[in-house]
């Protein structure tokens, strides 16, 4: 069984947990947790981090064009989102 993992999805999914995962993310975690477990002695060293390539940059991406404040998505648990989309707005007034 996996463990819990919060998900960084940036869509609402209503009366869910954050610990929902996107299907990338399971397959991610998935994936670490089952190196991890056929090979202990060896440490995980970000073989399978490629597969987040388009997820990091989906999200991002989400995270400059949306106000956190008015996506649900970010409401109920993602403070960090609030201020990391403040400190993005300063930096793109700054330039």
């Amino acid at each position: 069984m996996l463990q819990s993992y919060k998900s960084l999805f940036w869509r609402y999914y209503r009366e869910k947990l954050d610990t929902h995962l996107s299907t990338i993310e399971a397959i991610y975690y998935f994936l670490v947790e089952y190196h991890r477990l056929l090979n202990p002695e060896v440490p995980y060293t970000g073989q399978y981090d490629n597969l987040l390539f388009f997820f990091k940059f989906m999200y991002f991406k989400i995270r400059t064009l949306y106000d956190p404040l008015k996506l649900k998505a970010y409401q109920s648990t993602d403070s960090e989102a609030v201020t990391e989309f403040q400190n993005l707005k300063v930096a793109d007034q700054s330039q």
